[in-house]
């Protein structure tokens, strides 16, 4: 049974999601469309970041690949135009450093691609609840889902 607690996560949880895949970004913005997310997407850190500052998110969706920023600065750079908005770390490379690095750098949940569904839904879930501050937690290693 769904507590109010989070029937309000979902109703006011506002997501931004930066993947550098269009048709990636769509079907991540599909999906918490579904659980009852607002989200909006990017492809550009740059459009990402604007929004950013103008527009209060709740939470990144990060897609870690992107060639021309490394990604322990593009967590700086969100985390620095939102601080109150957690980051998720979406990786496929499963480089645990490379993860780490991400941990240090201010992202509160990292993720190894592929994903299974159910934990990236509870993942959004912690993390909203604890009011977008983005205590960092842990890396999760999950392979049921390929984005």
């Amino acid at each position: 049974m769904e507590t109010d607690l989070s029937k309000k996560i979902r109703r006011f949880g506002k997501i931004l999601v930066l993947d550098k895949d269009p048709e990636s970004g769509a079907y991540l913005e599909k999906m918490l469309a579904e659980w009852g997310y607002k989200a909006s997407t990017f492809s550009s850190p740059d459009e990402s970041l604007n929004c950013l500052r103008q527009n209060r998110h709740d939470l990144v969706v990060l897609d870690a690949c992107f060639d021309d920023m490394t990604l322990p600065r593009l967590i700086l750079d969100l985390k620095s135009a939102r601080k109150e908005a957690a980051v998720l770390v979406i990786n496929a490379s499963n480089d645990s450093d490379e993860l780490q690095e991400a941990l240090e750098a201010g992202a509160a949940d990292c993720f190894s691609a592929p994903l299974n569904p159910a934990e990236l839904s509870a993942a959004i879930r912690r993390l909203l609840s604890r009011g977008s501050r983005g205590t960092p937690l842990k890396m999760s290693n999950y392979s049921s889902m390929s984005l």
